[in-house]
């Protein structure tokens, strides 16, 4: 006989606060989640730990750049 609210006090505020806290998890998992593939992605690419050198031996081997075109660059990373 209360209106039916007995005890209902303060139900809207935890309502919106569950909403923003699951808001929250959800937002930080889906960005470590993004993270962590970019972080595989990356090293799948180039690593960054290959030499010019190195590089270079691979866009030859992949038939990226002609003999004359490897020498010439050969050439002048050994001047280095």
């Amino acid at each position: 006989m209360g209106g039916g609210y007995w005890g209902w006090g303060m139900g809207g505020f935890w309502m919106i606060a569950s909403i923003l806290f699951w808001t929250g998890i959800l937002t930080l998992a889906a960005i470590l989640i993004s993270r962590l593939f970019a972080r595989r992605g990356e090293a799948r690419v180039g690593g960054g730990s290959a030499t010019p050198m190195e590089i270079l031996d691979r866009r030859y081997a992949a038939g990226e750049i002609t003999e004359k075109e490897y020498l010439k660059i050969k050439k002048g990373l050994s001047k280095k």
